[in-house]
């Protein structure tokens, strides 16, 4: 619960990104025109990661000061979620797109097989790592959906 917390404020980051790209690429004209919004997210990229990967590194030691040590898994916990709080800011605004393009299909199939993928691995890992098999099953189904928009937007932009 600790590490979820915590994560939930990184979440707030990819909210935002989402919130001004969606409108912003419903209106893109161009490929031309997605391929520069693409490319300054991307800067956004450069900054938000190093930031996040300082703040799971100082978590170390910030986390159990702040929660007085009670939760001791929650330190790995965070690191992993905060990995993939980078993953998923740097990938899944590319969603935007195959939103607008109606690829409702896929995204579902996405969707579908990060939820076995999740549930999988949740049963395995849990039981033999606790939190940190809990955030590593998430970072894993999260990668399951964003690595394959990412990888179908870029074919949509540049095919």
């Amino acid at each position: 619960g600790s590490a979820l917390r915590y994560y939930g404020l990184l979440s707030l980051a990819l909210a935002a990104a989402h919130a001004v790209l969606l409108p912003t690429i419903q209106r893109a004209t161009s490929a031309a025109e997605l391929d520069r919004l693409y490319a300054d997210h991307f800067r956004l990229v450069l900054i938000f990661a190093p930031l996040v990967l300082a703040g799971a590194w100082l978590a170390g030691w910030v986390m159990p000061w702040i929660d007085r040590g009670r939760y001791p898994d929650a330190v790995p916990a965070f690191r992993i979620l905060a990995a993939s709080a980078v993953v998923s800011f740097a990938l899944s605004p590319h969603v935007n797109l195959l939103m607008k393009l109606e690829r409702f299909r896929f995204l579902l199939l996405l969707i579908l097989v990060a939820l076995g993928v999740d549930v999988a691995l949740m049963l395995w890992l849990v039981p033999q790592y606790g939190a940190t098999g809990a955030a590593t099953a998430t970072m894993i189904a999260s990668a399951c959906v964003n690595v394959p928009i990412y990888f179908e937007s870029r074919k949509l932009r540049t095919g």
